[in-house]
């Protein structure tokens, strides 16, 4: 079920039906992981392409909607911490004057 919720997710990220490589890249993991994750999501559903039928209820195309931008959110947010710790991290280092 991980590959199902994986790619319903990126699939409302994107707006699209996504491709395992695209899955891979919104997730930040490997290729080879998601190959992985998508193989037993097929073994376990062998007359399913993709996860869309589990996932074509419209509260639960709601739902993810709303965990993707909640995800969008953080991102951004420990984007912006990031940087202010880099610049906290080099403020605080010691000046040479020359």
């Amino acid at each position: 079920m991980n590959w199902s919720f994986t790619w319903a997710v990126t699939r409302e990220a994107l707006g699209h039906d996504p491709s395992v490589e695209e899955v891979a890249e919104w997730w930040k993991e490997s290729r080879r992981t998601a190959f992985r994750e998508q193989a037993a999501f097929r073994a376990a559903f062998p007359k399913l392409d993709t996860p869309a039928p589990i996932y074509d209820r419209p509260e639960l195309r709601r739902r993810l909607r709303e965990f993707t931008k909640k995800t969008d959110d953080l991102d951004k947010i420990l984007q912006s911490r990031r940087v202010q710790q880099e610049i906290l991290d080099i403020g605080l280092l010691p000046a040479t004057i020359d």
